[in-house]
C-alpha cells in the first residue's frame, strides 16, 4: 500500500513539473524569434549605401509570410520585447545623416496583434523618404493593406510613457511625428 502511495505522490508531482517544463520551452521558442547564438551576435552593418540596397528586395517583392526572424537574419533593424537587434541599421542611419551623406535602413515593426510592418527610409542628402509595408496588417480594412510613401526633413527621438521611439517629422517633433520603431 505504501508503494502505491509513493508512485502516485510522485506521479502527481512529476506531472505538472513536466507540463510547466514543457510550457516554458513552448514560449521561449514564441518569444526567441531566433537561435540564441545568433540573436547575441551583433550583426555589423558598416557598409555604404550602394551595398545595403543590393542586398535588399523591394518591400512588394518580399514575401507574404515574411516574419520578424526573418527581418533580424536579413539585417533589419528590429525592436521586440525589450531587445533592439541589428542595433548598428539605426546609429548608422543617423550618423550618416548628420554627415549629410545619403543612407538607407529597413526596419520591422509589429501591429498590437502581432503583424509585420516593414518600413524603408531613404536619406538622399536633404530628405528622407519612408516607405511603409501594412501589406501583411491582417487586422485592418483591405484598403489600408498597402504600401505608402511620405517625405521628412529629420529623424530624431521622442519619449512617451517612459519608452523611446524613433522618429522622422517635418517642422515640429511634438506634432507632426511619424513613429518609425520604438528603440532602447
Amino acid at each position: 500500500m505504501n508503494k502505491k502511495i509513493y508512485i502516485i505522490i510522485i506521479l502527481l508531482i512529476l506531472i505538472p513539473v513536466c507540463y510547466a517544463y514543457e510550457f516554458n520551452k513552448q514560449h521561449n521558442r514564441k518569444s526567441n524569434p531566433i537561435q540564441e547564438n545568433i540573436v547575441n551576435q551583433t550583426i555589423k552593418y558598416d557598409v555604404d549605401v550602394k551595398q545595403i540596397t543590393a542586398d535588399y528586395k523591394e518591400l512588394e517583392e518580399l514575401p507574404a509570410k515574411f516574419d520578424l526572424e526573418d527581418a533580424i537574419q536579413s539585417h533589419y533593424y528590429v525592436y521586440m520585447e525589450g531587445r533592439e537587434y541589428n542595433k548598428e541599421v539605426y546609429t548608422n542611419f543617423l550618423v550618416n545623416i548628420e554627415k549629410g551623406e545619403k543612407s538607407f535602413a529597413r526596419v520591422a515593426t509589429t501591429t498590437i496583434e502581432g503583424d509585420v510592418i516593414i518600413i524603408d527610409l531613404n536619406y538622399d542628402g536633404s530628405s528622407i523618404t519612408i516607405k511603409k509595408d501594412s501589406t501583411r496588417d491582417k487586422f485592418s480594412s483591405e484598403e489600408d493593406r498597402i504600401i505608402t510613401t511620405a517625405q521628412y526633413t529629420h529623424v530624431g527621438q521622442i519619449t512617451k510613457d517612459d519608452r523611446h521611439y524613433w522618429v522622422a517629422y517635418n517642422n515640429n517633433i511634438d506634432e507632426d511625428s511619424f513613429v518609425i520603431s520604438q528603440i532602447n
